[in-house]
């Protein structure tokens, strides 16, 4: 049977709310202040992903009494992947579960390979071999 593979492509902004919803629904809370920068992180080829938000903090209280007015907040691919399907789920995008998941760079976006063994794919009966 043939193997079913999937490309599910992220821009910055969408990996971003990907990132806050699925934070949300865990209990963490992500820094105050606004986005100043997001986007993948300079990672060597082949390396797992790690995706990196800057948040400026300037303008919020007790900011002058800082070292820096930035907070870098880097993650992981397993969690980015986490909030990606999550991310997915809620907005109604298919995602089996039996399929293998996989993170993946697209120039500045992020994919999510979704790859389908042959033997998993649920055929109708009338289209099922023998």
């Amino acid at each position: 049977m043939p193997t079913e593979l999937r490309h599910i492509i992220f821009s910055a902004a969408e990996v971003v709310e990907a990132i806050i919803l699925h934070n949300r629904a865990r209990g963490v809370s992500m820094p105050g202040g606004s986005i100043k920068e997001a986007g993948l992180a300079d990672t060597p080829p082949g390396a797992p992903l790690s995706f990196r938000i800057v948040f400026s903090l300037a303008g919020l209280p007790g900011a002058e009494l800082r070292a820096s007015n930035e907070v870098t907040v880097d993650l992981a691919d397993s969690e980015l992947a986490a909030a990606l399907i999550g991310y997915c789920r809620s907005r109604g995008i298919p995602m089996p579960v039996k399929g293998s998941k996989s993170l993946e760079r697209f120039g500045s976006q992020i994919g999510l390979i979704v790859t389908i063994k042959g033997n998993n794919i649920n055929l109708p009966a009338r289209l099922a071999p023998g």
